[in-house]
């Protein structure tokens, strides 16, 4: 399904609106770090272009061939595959927040070990990135 631009940006305002909603108030069912984890494999993916294309002078918001998805196949793998390496990945992070939240897991901890994860997509695809933009 193609949502393009305005749909894309709906459906990530509804769910942030969402995860937002069920992390705050007097009874939140979720701490607010899990959302981070049910949230992260485009979290990572957007915010990872956020820093990178105005490192490498380009506007943060011009489309471009360097999302998660893009690499995949770059990579090799159909549009299938790649899909369903996305479903995965997106399915474990969503239930490392979900036990973690359960066992109650110190927020300190899932924080920093999301930045972890994060920093380690980052030099993964350094490399690439810097090809991308040569």
């Amino acid at each position: 399904m193609f949502l393009g631009d305005s749909g894309s940006t709906l459906l990530g305002f509804l769910l942030a609106w969402i995860l937002i909603d069920s992390s705050q108030g007097s009874q939140p069912v979720i701490q607010p770090v899990h959302a981070l984890w049910f949230f992260a494999l485009p979290l990572i993916d957007t915010v990872s272009l956020l820093i990178r294309r105005p490192l490498s002078g380009k506007s943060a918001f011009t489309p471009g061939l360097d999302h998660f998805h893009h690499r995949l196949i770059r990579a090799g793998y159909s549009r299938k595959k790649a899909v369903l390496i996305m479903y995965g990945l997106a399915s474990i992070f969503a239930s490392i927040g979900v036990i973690s939240n359960y066992v109650g897991l110190d927020e300190s901890v899932m924080f920093w070990l999301f930045m972890l994860i994060f920093g380690l997509y980052m030099l993964a695809t350094k490399e690439q990135a810097a090809q991308e933009t040569a």
